[in-house]
């Protein structure tokens, strides 16, 4: 028997896709670095001051999405899930998933975080609504969402309530203050 593989072509090749996992891979190993107890000299925040602190002995509300250990730091993944780019967000939802069971299984990082993966659908609109949802369930930190439109809508979301926004679009357009860019920017 024979037969052809036919590989299906889309906006983001396999050139993206690894960039686009090594941007979330380094994303997660900063946010890891950055609750270790590491200590850094604090510079101005582009926030008057924000995000949900979660004190001792208090539960953060439940989330809706994929949750992802049980720090007492909560970070939503903004990921398109479904939609026109859906591969790249399910391939950044398993190296995030791996990166947590790094943490989880490795006593010298410890586990500080939760992390909570919400779909985008491919959609401004609906990475808004998903951005809202993280700031009510008491995120401290955003991560994504890939595409630029998607970053703006959030992003505004993110700003308007002191969270900030680490988005995955390689549209250097996208960023502001508080909204920032983790991706390799083309050079103009």
């Amino acid at each position: 028997m024979t037969g052809s593989v036919r590989i299906r072509s889309s906006r983001f090749g396999w050139q993206q896709l690894k960039w686009a996992k090594l941007a979330l891979g380094m994303g997660l190993l900063s946010l890891v670095s950055a609750c270790t107890g590491l200590s850094f000299p604090q510079v101005g925040s582009p926030f008057p001051s924000g995000g949900a602190t979660q004190l001792p002995g208090q539960t953060l509300p439940l989330a809706a999405g994929q949750v992802l250990g049980s720090g007492p730091v909560r970070v939503a993944l903004l990921l398109p899930l479904s939609g026109d780019v859906a591969l790249v967000g399910q391939s950044m939802a398993n190296a995030a998933q791996l990166a947590m069971d790094f943490i989880e299984q490795t006593p010298t990082i410890g586990s500080n975080i939760t992390l909570v993966i919400k779909d985008t659908a491919s959609n401004p609109s609906v990475a808004a609504a998903k951005a809202s949802e993280a700031v009510r369930e008491g995120a401290r930190l955003i991560l994504g969402p890939l595409k630029a439109e998607s970053v703006l809508s959030a992003g505004a979301v993110a700003r308007s309530s002191g969270i900030p926004l680490i988005g995955f679009s390689n549209n250097s357009g996208a960023a502001a203050p508080g909204v920032y860019l983790l991706n390799v920017l083309p050079e103009t």
